[in-house]
Order: C-alpha cells, then sequence, then structure tokens
C-alpha cells in the first residue's frame, strides 16, 4: 500500500472528520486496504481523497458513479460504504473535508458539482451497474440524505446513487472554434467533443444507458405544470440549486403570478427534505410580513408528493442589478439625489420587517425590484427568519461581499447584519460596484468610495461607513435610526472638474510603486512556470474557465500572452531570471502541438497568436531561432482559409501578424500574406449606399447575435483598424474607402448620454443595449480605432470621439474588474495610449486614478503577488483576463512617457533588427 500524507497547511478550519473516518475503515479493512494507493493529501486546489487500486489503468471515459451525501450525512455515509468500495476495483475519491463537501452543496463550485461526495470509476459498463446497485443497496434506508446532483440521472427515486457518461482522466481536451478549451470525449469515430458537464442531466448521443437497458434505472415524473387546477406554469424565470422561480397564470383570476418551486438541488428529492423545509419556512415569513406595502402577497402554499411551491404576487420591473448595470455599462452613475430617495425607501422597508421580528438575511442587489414611479419592491425571503433564532436551520448564508464580517464567520444575521448588507447595497447604488465580486469578502468597500464618485456628499459617504462597520455596535442601531440620518442628508450638486484628484507628488511616487509591483509580478510569472511532463521547457497553467487547467498556446488565455508580458517585462526591467525563464518558455511553446487539426489561426485564439510570443521572445533574447519558429508559424497561417473576419479569431488579426513580421524582416512573402488579408476584409465588406461600410458576420460569436458586432474584438472596429495597419504599410487607397466608411457606420451608432453630452457608448451589436467601455467590446476597444484614424488625419471627428471615449472610461467605468480585456487594465492603456499622442497630461492622471483603484485588488498567494480576473476568486497568469496583463498595465504606468502598448508594432518595432532570421524563404 503507498500512501501519501495530508499536508494540514489548507487553513486554520481545517476538518480532519472524513479523512478520520476513512483511516479507521482502511484500519479495520487492513487485508483490503493492502492492494491501495490511498492519498491522504489534499489542498485547496485538489480537495479529495483519491483511491487507486495498485497495478489497475483508469479508463479515459466511461460512466461515473456517484453518491451524494449532506455535510450532517457524510461521515455516516463513507464508513458505510468505503468497505464495499475497498472490496472491488474501481478507483475513486470523496471529498477531503467537510468544508469542501459544504462548497460542493451550496454550488459555489457551479451546479453541475452539487452533491459530488464520493466519485467512481468503473472500469466498463457491467462493472457500473453491478456497482450501482450495490452502493443503492448499502445506502438505502439508512436515513442518510443528500441533494440531488443536477448533472447526473438518478438511479432510481430515493437514491443516493447517480449516474453520467465523462471522462475520467481529465487529460483530454479539445478546442472549440471560438477559441475555449474544455474537457474532452472520444465519440466511436476518433473525433474528439466536448464533455459537456451541465446542470442538467444529458448523455453523448452514441453511447446506450446500461442502467436502463439493465431495468434498474428509471426517469422521474415530468414536472406538474397545472397546480390544484388553477395555477399554469408558464416559463422559467430564473433557477438556481435552491430554487426555480416561474411565470404563472392564475387561470381564476386570469392574470399572472410568480411560481416559486425547489431547485435543482432538492426537486424530487425524498432523502433530504431540508430543500422543501427551507421553502415552506419562507411561506411562513411571507405570511407574517402580509400588509406591508412593497412586500409581494403569497396566494398559496402548494405541497405536492416530490415538491413543494409559493404562489405569489408578479412583480413587474428590473431588479437593481440591472438597472444600475445597465446605467453603468453607458458610464453614466445615478444621481446623489435618487440614491438618498430610495436608501429612505429601502430604510423604511426594512424597519416594517424588523417590526414584525424578521431579519430578512439577504438584503442584495438582485433581491430589490425597481418598479412603476421609481418605487423599490423586495423579494426572496429564503434566508428571512425570526429574530434571535441561532438554530441557523432557516436562516440560510447570505451572499458573498453583502454579508457582514459576522455572518461570513459564521454566525446568524441579525438586525445590525440587516443594516450591513444595506450599507452595502447604498455603495453599490453610488458606485455600480457589485460588492458580489469584491476579492475579499471581509473588505467588499475596500474601493473608497470618494475615489469612485469624488464629488460624494460627506454626509452620505458616513452613513455608508457607519453602516459598513466592522463591528455591530459601532452601526446605526436600528433602520429607523438609519432613516433619520439619510433624511439630513443635503444633496448640491457639485461638478468636478475633469483632472484634479491627484497631485503630481503622488503621480512621481506611484510610478515608482508601479514599477516594484510590476517587478513583482514578474517573479509570480517566473516562479508560476513549471515543468510539463514529457515536454521540454516551461510552461503556464491557465486556470480561467476558457482553458481550466490546461497548458494552452493561445494569446487570449495560455502561454503565448503570458510569454509576450514575460518578453516585456524582462526586456524593461532588465531582469536575468525573467530572460531564463523566458527562454525556457520559448522552448515549451515552439514544440507545443495545436488541439485541433487544421489548428485554429488566429491572433488571439490561435497560431498566429503563438507567432507573435515567439518573435517578441526572440527579439529580447536576441535569439533567431525563436524568430525563425515565428516565420515558420506564419506561413502555417498564411496557408490556412480564410474564413472568420475578426481581431481575436480571424483575417484582421491574421493581417496584424503578418505585418508584425513585415517589420522584423522585410521579407516580401509576409507583407503578400498581409495584403490577402486585407484583400478578404475587403470582399467581405457592405458597403452601403450613403457610403457606410460594416462587416457581417465578423466571427464565430455572430451566430450568438445575429446583427453585425461592432466592438474591437469581434467586430467592424478592430477589421477597420487592422486595414487602416496595411494602408499605413501599403499606401494603397483602395483600403481608404473602407476604413472610412467603417468610423462613418460607428460613428452612427453611437449612443450619446442624456444626462453629460460628453459621454457615449455603443452597443455590443446593432440595436442592442450599449455595451459597457472595454477593449473588447464598447468604446475603449472602438476609441482605440478613432484614435488611430485621428493619428492619421483620416476621419474629420475622429479626435473629439476618442476624446469623449477618454472622459467615458475614465470617470464612468471606475467600477470595472483589473483585466485587459474587460476591465481597469485594458482602460488605462487606452488613456495612456491617448496621452502618448495628445501630451495632455490630464489624460495621464486619470490613467494614475484608475490604476489607484486597480491597486486595490492585489493579493498575495505564498508570498507572490496576484491580482484576480474578472472572477474574484480565479488568479490565473494569462493576458487578456490575468495577471501577466495587468503586470503589463502597471508596467506602463511606471514609465508612460516612454512604453508603448506591448501589441503595437511600435513596441515591436522597439527591438526590431537586434537579430536577424536564418530561415531560408520559401
Amino acid at each position: 500500500m503507498v500512501v501519501h500524507h495530508a499536508d494540514n497547511s489548507l487553513n486554520s478550519h481545517n476538518d480532519e472528520v472524513l479523512i478520520a473516518v476513512a483511516r479507521e475503515v482502511c484500519a479495520q479493512n487492513a487485508p483490503l486496504t493492502q492492494q491501495w494507493n490511498i492519498n491522504y493529501a489534499y489542498d485547496a486546489q485538489k480537495p479529495w481523497l483519491r483511491f487507486v487500486r495498485q497495478n489497475t489503468t483508469l479508463p479515459s471515459q466511461g460512466w461515473k458513479l456517484h453518491v451524494s451525501a449532506s455535510i450532517d450525512s457524510a461521515a455516516a455515509l463513507l464508513r458505510c460504504v468505503l468497505p464495499l468500495l475497498l472490496a472491488e476495483s474501481s478507483a475513486f475519491k470523496c471529498a477531503a473535508t467537510i468544508q469542501h463537501l459544504n462548497y460542493l452543496n451550496q454550488g459555489q463550485g457551479g451546479n453541475s458539482q452539487l452533491g459530488k461526495f464520493i466519485t467512481i470509476y468503473p472500469a466498463n459498463d457491467e462493472e457500473a451497474v453491478r456497482l450501482a446497485l450495490l452502493l443503492d443497496n448499502e445506502t438505502r434506508n439508512r436515513g442518510l440524505g443528500g441533494p440531488n446532483i443536477p448533472s447526473d440521472h438518478i438511479l432510481c427515486p430515493g437514491s443516493l446513487v447517480y449516474y453520467r457518461y465523462g471522462g475520467f482522466d481529465g487529460k483530454t481536451f479539445v478546442q472549440q472554434q471560438n477559441g475555449m478549451i474544455s474537457h474532452a470525449l472520444m465519440t466511436p469515430e476518433n473525433e474528439l467533443i466536448v464533455d459537456r458537464r451541465t446542470p442538467r442531466y444529458s448523455a453523448p448521443e452514441w453511447v446506450t444507458d446500461p442502467f436502463k437497458a439493465a431495468g434498474i434505472s428509471v426517469d422521474l415524473p415530468p414536472m406538474e405544470r397545472l397546480l390544484e387546477k388553477r395555477y399554469l406554469i408558464l416559463a422559467t424565470i430564473s433557477a438556481n440549486i435552491s430554487h426555480i422561480v416561474y411565470l404563472g397564470a392564475d387561470l381564476e383570476n386570469s392574470c399572472s403570478c410568480i411560481v416559486k418551486g425547489l431547485g435543482y438541488g432538492w426537486q424530487y428529492n425524498t432523502t433530504d427534505k431540508l430543500g422543501r423545509t427551507k421553502l415552506l419556512h419562507e411561506g411562513e415569513i411571507m405570511a407574517r410580513l402580509h400588509g406591508i406595502p412593497f412586500v409581494p402577497e403569497l396566494y398559496a402554499v402548494i405541497e405536492t408528493e416530490y415538491d413543494a411551491y409559493l404562489i405569489m404576487e408578479d412583480i413587474e420591473g428590473k431588479t437593481l442589478t440591472n438597472y444600475v448595470s445597465q446605467i453603468s455599462a453607458r458610464g453614466e452613475q445615478l444621481p446623489f439625489s435618487t440614491i438618498v430617495q430610495w436608501s429612505i425607501q429601502l430604510a423604511q422597508l426594512f424597519a416594517a420587517i424588523h417590526a414584525r421580528g424578521i431579519v430578512y438575511g439577504d438584503i442584495k442587489s438582485s433581491n430589490i425590484i425597481l418598479g412603476d414611479h421609481e418605487q423599490l419592491y423586495l423579494i426572496d425571503f429564503d434566508t428571512a427568519h425570526e429574530s434571535g433564532d441561532t438554530t441557523r436551520r432557516f436562516a440560510g448564508r447570505g451572499t458573498r461581499g453583502y454579508m457582514s464580517p459576522q455572518v461570513c464567520q459564521g454566525q446568524t444575521a441579525t438586525i445590525a447584519d440587516d443594516i450591513f448588507s444595506l450599507g452595502a447595497l447604498y455603495y453599490f447604488l453610488l458606485t455600480g460596484i457589485e460588492v458580489s465580486t469584491s476579492v475579499d469578502p471581509l473588505k467588499p468597500l475596500i474601493r473608497p468610495l470618494e475615489w469612485i464618485r469624488p464629488d460624494i456628499p460627506h454626509a452620505l459617504q458616513q452613513i455608508i461607513l457607519r453602516c459598513t462597520a466592522e463591528q455591530p455596535e459601532d452601526r446605526y442601531a436600528s433602520m429607523r435610526e438609519l432613516q433619520t440620518a439619510l433624511e439630513h442628508v443635503t444633496i448640491i450638486d457639485e461638478v468636478i472638474p475633469f483632472g484634479c484628484e491627484l497631485t503630481s507628488t503622488y503621480i512621481v511616487e506611484a510610478k515608482e510603486r508601479y514599477r516594484h509591483l510590476a517587478s513583482r509580478l514578474l517573479e509570480t510569472l517566473c516562479a508560476q512556470a513549471q515543468k510539463v511532463p514529457g515536454e521540454p521547457g516551461l510552461a503556464w497553467m491557465s486556470l480561467h474557465h476558457t482553458a481550466p487547467n490546461f497548458f494552452s498556446r493561445d494569446l487570449n488565455t495560455g502561454n503565448s500572452g503570458t510569454l509576450l508580458a514575460l518578453a516585456e517585462l524582462t526586456w524593461v526591467l532588465d531582469s536575468a531570471r525573467g530572460r531564463e525563464v523566458l527562454a525556457e518558455g520559448a522552448l515549451w511553446l515552439r514544440q507545443a502541438q495545436p488541439l485541433r487539426k487544421p489548428p485554429l489561426a488566429g491572433l488571439y485564439a490561435g497560431i498566429a497568436g503563438s507567432g507573435v510570443a515567439l518573435l517578441k521572445a526572440g527579439q529580447v533574447l536576441k535569439d533567431p531561432s525563436f524568430i525563425d519558429a515565428a516565420i515558420e508559424r506564419s506561413r502555417i497561417v498564411a496557408s490556412l482559409p480564410l474564413q472568420s473576419l475578426d481581431i481575436i479569431h480571424g483575417a484582421a488579426g491574421r493581417l496584424r501578424f503578418h505585418l508584425l513580421l513585415w517589420d522584423e524582416t522585410h521579407d516580401q512573402e509576409h507583407l503578400e500574406a498581409a495584403q490577402a488579408c486585407g484583400e478578404y476584409l475587403l470582399s467581405t465588406a457592405t458597403f452601403e449606399p450613403s457610403g457606410t461600410v460594416y462587416w457581417d458576420h465578423v466571427s464565430v460569436l455572430d451566430e450568438e447575435s445575429k446583427k453585425p458586432l461592432l466592438g474591437y474584438a469581434h467586430g467592424t472596429a478592430g477589421i477597420a483598424d487592422a486595414l487602416l495597419e496595411l494602408f499605413e504599410t501599403t499606401v494603397d487607397e483602395r483600403y481608404v474607402p473602407a476604413i472610412v466608411g467603417a468610423a462613418a457606420w460607428l460613428q452612427l451608432q453611437l449612443v450619446s448620454s442624456e444626462s453629460d453630452p460628453q459621454l457615449l457608448s455603443w452597443p455590443r451589436a446593432v440595436g442592442g443595449e450599449p455595451a459597457a467601455a472595454f477593449w473588447c467590446h464598447g468604446a475603449t476597444g472602438i476609441g482605440r480605432f478613432f484614435l488611430h484614424l485621428a493619428k492619421g488625419n483620416l476621419f474629420a471627428s475622429a479626435a473629439a470621439i476618442t476624446a469623449r471615449v477618454a472622459k467615458t472610461v475614465a470617470r464612468g467605468h471606475r467600477w470595472a474588474s483589473t483585466t485587459q480585456c474587460h476591465g481597469l487594465a485594458g482602460n488605462i492603456e487606452f488613456l495612456l495610449d491617448l496621452y502618448r499622442f495628445t501630451g495632455d497630461t490630464l489624460l495621464c492622471e486619470q490613467a494614475f486614478v484608475l490604476g489607484r483603484l486597480l491597486e486595490t485588488f492585489a493579493g498575495e498567494q505564498d508570498g507572490l503577488l496576484v491580482f484576480p480576473s474578472e472572477f474574484p476568486g480565479v488568479f490565473t497568469p494569462d493576458y487578456m483576463i490575468g495577471y501577466a496583463g495587468v503586470a503589463l498595465c502597471l508596467l506602463r504606468l511606471s514609465a508612460p512617457e516612454l512604453l508603448p502598448h506591448a501589441l503595437s508594432r511600435a513596441a515591436f518595432r522597439a527591438y526590431s533588427h537586434t537579430v536577424h532570421h536564418t530561415m531560408p524563404i520559401a
């Protein structure tokens, strides 16, 4: 027996109950245990106990079995089934801690992971069927319970055993046409397809269900759509693990209603009644709140054999989440007078609820609806409970970011905690920052209010700070006291001039600090590079969902982008360690094979991106072999058919790659390849009689939009910008009508702000809602095209539009997250590009204002500096959606006058001709 012992450094709340049970059972079954390799070691990324029988080989895919457990039943269930599994030969794993099982059962690992306490990997269909029966017999009628496993098929009603067809080893991947990398299955025709891990069970079309064939599995009955012959379920509004909300019709009264039923985790569940009990308790709470204005009226509570439903009033309107997000996307902010008015309404509403002896427990933006006449309504009472109830049976946990430190530590919510949550909600109304995405749930308001809105009235700022005080005794004593404070706030409209927030001394000091932070991120990138088994060099594993736990080659998410960032950091910071790792990373990238055949050709998703990274590595290292590898990539790219058009996947990005090699080598083949892309883009453009131009069916994302896309990453702006680069290189006037026509078309799609005519936005697709100002979609990326036009004096209003974009980005999007693609890093770099062109120091100052906000996201892992992606718990070393891109942004802030954008031709020309290629021209 080979045993790996536990690393107890996971955290101070380590829970060894399950490990203790496993050790005890294994000791009691010592003769069996000797035949197993048992891994008791676990960490935060892999919190599992693993059991693999010696001298056995795990199949790559097949029918998995899962056994569900609640946190109350887990230890008893493990004690029950572990002897059975040790007597068999199938590999299996189980959650290592109650803490991790609770994480799964709350849906924090994704809806598809709910309930998966034990996972078994049978060698074949016959073994899967036999084991499923044994496990079901062993766990039935023992009083054990667990939530549903929504991604799986339940063996039969009342069982804790579930099954699904999927991959076993987690090492087989496929890249989709849109660039996303996913776990894969192999079809009988030896074709890799996505192993879809959805919250609803589905099986590949080619497999036969052996459990149904054996007669041991049956489908659950269909959901009842007509309840008590009166309430008809029409459509699903929202769904999660705890409840599903439907739009219904009251046939008796001929009106709409809301039907709230059990969620993924509890529908048809007869082993664990917790979900049903909580829903019925919610009905009791709503009944107690009857008569309070702006609380939905409860019409009926209905119980069936397998389910339970609350029938309630249909409140029409938008959630505050959606309403504020739409305003924020336009670069606008709620007026202070509106915020104070709504804040008073909410304080009054929660005061009335507290007067009934109820603590709400989950105040957040998505639980409040803005109805007619700007009246706010409260919905969703599934965490509400009686004041003073400390059992936590119905209390729920609340929502990340809105929870007070006390609730985060496991205490039951009180009135003081409702006041904290309401203060967090006020912060959201003021800033547009959704606190549920905060990096640190214990410090959701870490970005100071005055940094987001420098004109905030002092009294309003103090109210929010008091609401969200760390200690309950420092908060308001009641909602009535809070209401009184709000009623005394005086609103004085004060326009803060553009560029007045930072001193020159601050900026000088900040430059040094940003150089230091960039240097620390270089250290992090070097430390995170790792050996890939059986392959030369070093590589970085992406932790983003677009390439989960995979060594991707791409620029957007993967090693090409990380290598590009490391090269720039190494050169500017003159790092010897950076050069060592850069050489090893380039070595790995040079030999790494694409997942697809034929490969994707794109710049951000495809081999053009790897060519760009190898080119930059070769320039920085002065190593001709890497530039030769980039040239080889360009020839492969040129040989592939032109299909997509956009910067990310298509011809526009390929064009840019070929021009970078033309700048480096001046070999005609690269210019001709760029011109071929340009001809393709001209041939696919739509020229309208008015002279405007756009591109339809730009990318694989067009299938989602059905309308022409506008933005830089996937739309007309990026394509036109690539053509502009080609025009500047060739001075071929045939490109000009398309370039200028695209600018005119984009100008027509521009949406001016009603509150401030200086602000603007663009929709993602024609006719849609305005998109936030980011690089991928929206004003930041489109602004890059207009800035390029302004430099060449090709479009009369380009400079004016670019200036408006700058104000929109600088003032209206301080709520953004970190990344290059859709966050502060990309927006800062736009402001710095515009500053380098205009010399306007106000633009540089605003870049530093955003840089100050970017700093608040900094954190540490194992002593290394990291920044999160757009997801607060995901720290990934990627360029467009990770901290490699943040590092480049910080590097530019350290020397804004000197450093161009890392993917610009200017940045590559800075290193050009330091080496020359040696590969002969084909």
